[in-house]
């Protein structure tokens, strides 16, 4: 109501908060909304604890020490998530080729956070982790639409990012899947060859092929200098190769 907004921003006022904020309410569509809400609150913290001491009606809202703490912890789940969100919604070129680097780097947060909290044992810590159980099906549920009838596109484009080609797909998280053998480094390798071969084959061969180092990084958004790592990439030109062979070989 106005007669509460107005006490809160009284209290802001009083403790030294300057600009003085509002709350703000999570929004079920939006997967960034519950971190920015859980920040929120945590920097108003002090004002809030205040407001409900003086609003005994609201007492049952009160959040001691550790309901703060489980807060910090919240935020810690839930940021790359809303960073991720924020990044998506700003790039300004195509992101097919962000989705896989993306995802992987979701599941190890989701995978590193989880192996934190096995080690607890207070009830609230071994209830996050059951979130986090709940979160990474979710995940995999989105993920599994990258394949199917989507093929192998994401696979290929992927590879057609010069600072991805094929490393994504020599990470630790693609090779080392004890429920899966399969060598996706080769299978989308494959694809795109096949791909080629059948769309591109007459169009001609290109008489070189670029080196990509730092200087291919110029123009990129925020999106792909999230994902791709600084690492100079220099890559080796043979006559004796396709162009998809030229365009993949590289000089370490």
């Amino acid at each position: 109501s106005p007669k509460c907004r107005e006490a809160f921003r009284q209290i802001q006022i009083n403790i030294g908060i300057n600009p003085q904020l509002l709350l703000l309410q999570d929004v079920k569509t939006r997967w960034d909304s519950t971190c920015h809400m859980l920040i929120r609150a945590h920097k108003l913290s002090k004002a809030i604890d205040i407001w409900i001491q003086q609003e005994r009606e609201y007492a049952y809202l009160n959040l001691d020490e550790e309901k703060w703490k489980m807060v910090e912890y919240l935020i810690d789940l839930t940021k790359p998530f809303a960073h991720s969100t924020k990044l998506i919604g700003k790039c300004k070129g195509p992101t097919i080729c962000q989705v896989y680097p993306l995802y992987d780097n979701l599941f190890n947060h989701i995978e590193q956070m989880a192996t934190l909290l096995r080690r607890k044992r207070k009830p609230w810590k071994q209830s996050i982790l059951g979130a986090l159980e709940t979160s990474r099906e979710k995940l995999k549920k989105y993920y599994s639409l990258t394949y199917g009838k989507s093929g192998s596109l994401y696979g290929i484009a992927t590879i057609l990012a010069p600072y991805h080609k094929v490393s994504l797909y020599e990470s630790e998280s693609w090779t080392n899947d004890v429920d899966d053998n399969t060598d996706w480094k080769e299978k989308y390798i494959e694809a795109l060859q096949d791909h080629f071969s059948e769309f591109y084959s007459n169009v001609g061969m290109r008489d070189n092929l670029q080196s990509y180092g730092p200087e291919s990084l110029v123009g990129l958004d925020d999106m792909d200098l999230f994902i791709q790592s600084s690492k100079k990439r220099k890559f080796l030109v043979r006559d004796d190769e396709s162009e998809i062979g030229r365009y993949l070989a590289e000089r370490k």
